[in-house]
């Protein structure tokens, strides 16, 4: 497992240990079944959509990385220095992305990654 930072990739020619990262853990909360089955329901809902968003936050870094790989291809003549160059502006685009993804969905709120309050759950 691994924890993943969306919005710092880092350019490693040397994989640090534990390489490759297979997994990602999302949070966990070991008394969400005395919540009561409709406290439990909203928790699952919320987990499942953040999943899902979160999820998203992945493939986007996965783009960006395409569009990054397909500006080094389309390079003729490139050298150490200038991928160097090119990669010192990646970060911030996959920043801009997943900042323009978050803006869009209110971090995920617009897709269901909230719980209603306390009081708004009855079972």
């Amino acid at each position: 497992m691994g924890k993943f930072y969306p919005e710092r990739p880092d350019l490693s020619l040397k994989p640090s240990r534990g390489e490759p990262i297979t997994g990602v853990t999302m949070p966990a909360w070991s008394k969400a079944s005395a919540l009561g089955k409709n406290g439990k329901d909203a928790w699952d809902k919320m987990m499942a959509a953040l999943d899902k968003h979160e999820d998203t936050h992945r493939r986007i870094l996965e783009q960006q990385s395409g569009l990054f790989g397909d500006a080094i291809e389309r390079e003729t003549d490139l050298t150490v220095k200038k991928l160097a160059d090119m990669f010192k502006k990646f970060p911030a685009d996959v920043k801009s992305a997943q900042d323009d993804y978050d803006s869009k969905t209110s971090h995920g709120e617009k897709e269901g990654v909230f719980l209603p309050a306390p009081d708004k759950v009855q079972d």
